[in-house]
């Protein structure tokens, strides 16, 4: 019953930060693939940073501090795991081991994003009094 809850509760905040226009990212240890959130009710879009060389993974990883030798292991196992799936189950395909690159081009992806589905959003973006800064949220996984 208390894994429902936070389930429940986590996705009123994702509802919530997204209604206020927020970009949400999401990590979660328990979603084995991308397949099993892209029906989800979070219609969610799913970005795969995906970094073919070993050691910038290995090296970005070990920079959580939170990482133990067993939790590394078992990242460089799902990364191996993720480059056997095919590329369509993505929304985008990033495999750049720079991070300025990696942002720039999600940037990109978002604005077009952003205006292929919210086509007059220029004139509801004039009328708004009080814009609201961009912010980023984490959920920690369950």
């Amino acid at each position: 019953m208390r894994f429902l809850e936070n389930f429940y509760k986590e996705a009123e905040k994702i509802f919530e930060e997204s209604n206020k226009m927020n970009l949400v990212l999401l990590e979660n240890g328990n979603i084995d693939s991308p397949t099993q959130l892209k029906n989800s009710f979070l219609a969610p879009i799913i970005i795969y940073i995906r970094i073919e060389n070993l050691k910038v993974l290995r090296k970005l990883i070990k920079s959580n501090d939170k990482c133990t030798v067993h939790e590394i292991k078992a990242q460089l196992a799902y990364a191996g795991n993720l480059l056997r799936i095919g590329e369509n189950v993505f929304d985008l395909v990033l495999k750049e081991n720079e991070l300025s690159k990696v942002v720039k081009e999600i940037v990109s992806f978002l604005e077009t994003y952003w205006r292929a589905t919210h086509p007059n959003w220029g004139d509801i973006d004039k009328n708004m009094s009080n814009p609201s800064k961009s912010k980023i949220s984490f959920s920690e996984p369950y």
